[in-house]
């Protein structure tokens, strides 16, 4: 724009204002240029405005339609998380990040399913998540506590109470699992040989000759290891039906004792698996391995609702490193 044009623009608003005290009269299309100035520049007053009170609440983290996270609403989370005996410190971002998903997961499940926790709950889990006790305290005295420790990790009770209530959550899914779940049942002695399909094919011939199971693979030099992670060789139908392959889980639960599977392939391997079912009984199940198995199968819930969710990261640069300085977090 010329100079002489922002000379008349700037003389017809002056000569709205003017107009406006003086009461002095203007044109018709004096009037209409005078009232589009004045409106673009509100409107750029405005755009301004809003720029500047939403930076820092751009959303950062959705997941599904339910949540809607800024990083001020993460660097809450993180503040409250550090509070927490169940959470405790996170010092690398991604756990941070999985640490949130999955928390905010069960909260949709929790919001869908459960009933509204209670303020009595909410208070016994602050008990427990702040390490304190009422042994020799007054439940006011341990409000003021619990407040005291609110405010110096900069965080509300309602903020707080959230988190916890994710926690309940939890607890109460888990307790209606264990609930279900009958205190004995089978466990098989189960375990297994892997290696390269033509030297499982040669374990595989020794065997149909009439050589056992255990010598063929000792010719063949050959270790038998434990079928879950080398180490459990007793194994639960649970820890079965959710850690080994379904193919595999479907032999085992089928197969009467002693037994040789066919081979299998392992996933994302070029190796084939054969297993040994060597015996089946009945055990009394202790509440620390129901209590395991419980923990293990809501693990699994929440994973599979999660698959079901949207989950999007939004994060621009300035929101990272904003959140690192904020919190302390760092990158892997």
């Amino acid at each position: 724009m010329d100079e002489p044009s922002k000379q008349n623009i700037f003389k017809t608003i002056v000569m709205g204002l003017r107009s406006r005290v003086t009461g002095s009269n203007l044109s018709r299309s004096e009037m209409l240029l005078s009232g589009l100035v004045g409106l673009s520049v509100l409107l750029m007053i405005y755009a301004l405005a809003s720029n500047y009170i939403f930076v820092g609440t751009r959303v950062v983290l959705t997941i599904g339609d339910e949540m809607n996270l800024d990083r001020e609403d993460l660097r809450t989370k993180y503040r409250a998380y550090s509070q927490m005996n169940s959470v405790g410190s996170i010092s690398d971002l991604s756990k941070f990040m999985e640490e949130v998903k999955n928390r905010e997961v069960i909260r949709i499940l929790g919001t869908e399913q459960l009933d509204v926790v209670s303020s009595s709950e909410l208070y016994s889990a602050s008990l427990k998540e702040l390490n304190l006790s009422e042994a020799e305290k007054s439940r006011s005295e341990i409000q003021i506590e619990i407040a005291d420790i609110l405010a110096e990790a900069d965080i509300t009770h309602r903020e707080f109470h959230d988190e916890l209530s994710v926690n309940i959550y939890r607890r109460k899914f888990i307790n209606l699992l264990r609930s279900d779940m009958l205190d004995e049942g089978n466990i098989y002695r189960l375990d297994m040989i892997r290696d390269s399909s033509n030297r499982i094919d040669l374990l595989v011939s020794e065997i149909d000759s009439g050589s056992q199971f255990a010598a063929a693979a000792d010719r063949l030099g050959m270790q038998l290891i434990a079928a879950l992670d080398g180490e459990n060789y007793w194994l639960s139908r649970i820890e079965i039906e959710n850690n080994l392959d379904p193919d595999v889980a479907d032999w085992v639960l089928t197969a009467e004792e002693p037994a040789i599977s066919k081979p299998f392939t392992i996933a994302d391997t070029d190796e084939v698996a054969i297993y040994r079912l060597s015996e089946i009984r009945v055990e009394q199940y202790d509440l620390a391995l129901l209590s395991k198995w419980a923990n293990m199968l809501f693990d699994g819930i929440v994973a599979e609702r999660r698959e079901s969710l949207s989950i999007d990261e939004q994060f621009s640069e300035d929101d990272r490193l904003w959140l690192l300085n904020e919190t302390g977090l760092q990158l892997r």
